[in-house]
């Protein structure tokens, strides 16, 4: 979670939603330091999605965990942003064509939403977990055309959503309500489709480290409650159908790794 969010703080963050739950004391204390300077906002989902309407969610029946946190950011904060995110802490935004993420966002402003692709991380033939940032120790993903690759999440300015996902929407607006791509093409699929039509990863794409290892990927998912993930025979082909690692040996996020280390080192000094 530091990994992720001091990170992010690199390449022009500036807020971070999180949304935990009345258990989650470790969580809430690990986040003192990003509370304390004003980096975070932490929220208790209980207590922040009860009113939460029904429009938020795309179908009739009631929306997962997931979507209803989605809905209730974007009606809680639409004011508080130009642009809002939903992005997992496995999930890295990476500019590409410009120094940090606003920089490229503003020739965006006339738009609902950017979608921008995944490209999907695998375990790099690691089999433990180790103590180095995940962006240090993962350095081989997919191919570009990797069928995964076609998942976008999306930027959007949440003043024309009216209907909220988790990786697109849906929108009002008078000139133009559906999101582009990161070319700046309009989507030309059901604006509701979490997929692309073209994949791009020159200007801002998702480094996706979805599997990590596999004693990662196990861990993780046993403790998810879902018969799927408490079947280690369809988990372990589940993870040898995510785990790609044709590209080798990356290196777009070495800049990164000194710089993240001394802002981590830095925060919990005195803790």
């Amino acid at each position: 979670m530091a990994e992720w969010i001091e990170y992010h703080l690199l390449v022009g963050v500036e807020k971070f939603y999180i949304y935990g739950e009345d258990d989650d004391i470790e969580l809430r204390e690990f986040m003192k330091p990003y509370i304390e300077d004003g980096v975070v906002e932490y929220l208790n989902f209980g207590e922040s999605t009860d009113t939460v309407k029904e429009a938020f969610d795309f179908t009739n029946v009631v929306a997962s965990k997931q979507r209803r946190i989605c809905g209730d950011a974007v009606k809680r904060f639409k004011y508080n942003t130009f642009w809002l995110a939903f992005v997992d802490v496995d999930e890295f935004l990476v500019p590409i064509s410009t120094n940090n993420i606003p920089d490229f966002l503003r020739d965006f402003e006339d738009e609902v939403g950017v979608e921008v692709n995944w490209l999907i991380y695998g375990d790099g033939g690691h089999k433990t977990k180790t103590n180095e940032l995940v962006m240090e120790r993962f350095r081989d993903h997919s191919e570009r055309d990797t069928p995964y690759n076609y998942t976008v999440k999306t930027i959007f300015n949440p003043r024309y959503v009216f209907k909220a996902g988790v990786h697109a929407f849906e929108y009002w607006h008078k000139k133009r309500n559906v999101a582009v791509d990161t070319h700046k093409q309009p989507k030309r699929i059901k604006s509701t489709s979490i997929t692309s039509e073209f994949v791009y990863h020159d200007k801002l794409r998702i480094n996706h480290y979805i599997v990590r290892t596999i004693e990662e990927y196990m861990s993780r998912r046993l403790n998810i409650e879902n018969s799927l993930y408490n079947d280690r025979a369809a988990l372990l082909e589940k993870f040898a159908e995510l785990n790609h690692n044709e590209i080798k040996n990356d290196n777009i996020m070495d800049r990164y790794v000194p710089l993240v280390k001394e802002r981590i080192a830095k925060r919990f000094a005195t803790r």
